[in-house]
């Protein structure tokens, strides 16, 4: 049994467990959270609908 095995995207074969990972950039004046949807980076927004929140 391998211990790792490496494939190209889409190309595995084995199952794969989907899990959420956000990217946080901690900025001196800005920060955002983003995360990849479908293949796609989403930036998300807070409550009032912003993706940039002040770095305090």
């Amino acid at each position: 049994m391998a211990l790792l095995q490496i494939a190209e995207p889409g190309e595995s074969t084995a199952p794969h467990q989907h899990r959420l990972a956000a990217g946080i950039d901690l900025g001196t004046t800005n920060s955002l959270v983003a995360s990849v949807r479908n293949g796609v980076p989403v930036v998300l927004n807070d409550e009032h609908g912003r993706a940039l929140l002040p770095s305090v």
